[in-house]
């Protein structure tokens, strides 16, 4: 949808909402066409090229992601993804989705971060069961606390 380097820019973002997209593959794109892209807008956010060195996206600011009917989407980032505001997360039409970022450790070595704020995730079932968790305790600590079969009202009306 857009390439990593513009999102590592979008501090203030506070929801993602994506609906109805049947070809999007990912929200976070990594494909090598978007290196030259990212070399001349980097001139023009006069970003530090620190800022592209890591494939992290930290969104600070982001409290809610709603993706809809997106029939292809494989990925939502490649990389990890660090949002210590997110509050919720509703996935509906998403058969493909492979993994969720949002749930690492924010340093090697310390324990596993879930966002405090967080307070809902709703996805089916059978969603939940096909994920892949690069930290497999993320999926037991999430499911006992925050897993709602009953999806957010955005889902409800597709």
């Amino acid at each position: 949808m857009f390439p990593q380097w513009l999102w590592k820019n979008l501090h203030n973002l506070e929801h993602v909402v994506v609906s109805y997209c049947e070809g999007i593959e990912e929200i976070i794109s990594e494909n090598e066409e978007e290196e030259v892209d990212q070399e001349v807008s980097s001139q023009y956010l006069r970003s530090p090229s620190s800022l592209f060195a890591s494939t992290d996206v930290i969104l600070p600011k982001l409290r809610v992601v709603h993706l809809t009917e997106l029939p292809a989407l494989k990925s939502i980032s490649k990389g990890r993804m660090t949002c210590v505001s997110l509050e919720e997360i509703g996935l509906c039409g998403c058969p493909k989705l492979e993994r969720l970022p949002f749930f690492h450790p924010l340093c090697d070595g310390e324990p596993l971060f879930i966002p405090h704020a967080l307070r809902s995730i709703y996805v089916s079932r059978e969603l939940w069961e096909s994920l892949e968790w690069d930290y497999p305790q993320a999926k037991s600590m999430l499911q006992q606390n925050f897993i709602h079969d009953r999806l957010p009202q955005t889902c409800a009306t597709s």
